[in-house]
Parts: structure tokens; sequence; C-alpha cells
């Protein structure tokens, strides 16, 4: 946790189930790929978000987000037929 510490200045990811920071967040730097995916961790399920490190240079101020927000949108309606 302390490698997010300097970019995101100590601050969780919030919940969008649980309406609340998230229990966990990791981080993985991949040297091949030079990115780091960082993981949510809430309510039994787990979230994964890779930001690149040419993003994370090209960027000030970042933040973390909301996540698990995907399973409060409706699902896509079906498409019709012409």
């Amino acid at each position: 946790m302390s490698a997010l510490l300097p970019i995101f200045g100590g601050d969780m990811p919030w919940c969008a189930i649980c309406q609340k920071p998230v229990e966990k967040v990791s981080a993985a730097w991949d040297p091949l790929k030079l990115w780091t995916v960082y993981t949510a961790h809430c309510h039994g399920q787990v979230e994964r978000c890779e930001l690149t490190d040419q993003q994370a240079a090209l960027c000030e101020g970042l933040r973390f987000g909301v996540a698990f927000a995907r399973e409060l949108l409706p699902a896509p309606a079906p498409e019709l037929g012409p």
C-alpha cells in the first residue's frame, strides 16, 4: 500500500455497492508491461485497473475513483433485428 501514497495521497477507492471506502487495495508493478495493476477488494469481490507508467507520468493529481460501479449499471438492452 505504501507505493500508492505518493501517487494517490493515501485515498482509497469508494465502493459503489457498500457506499464506503473499499476494504483493501493492492498494487503490483509489472516491469515487462510497464504498468501498475491496482486491485480493489470489497464485499468478497475483486476489481482490477491497469495504469501504464506513461499515463501516470502524464497525469497530475491522480485520485482513486469508484470501484464496482459496473455491478450497479443496468444490463445493455438486447439488439433488435432489422
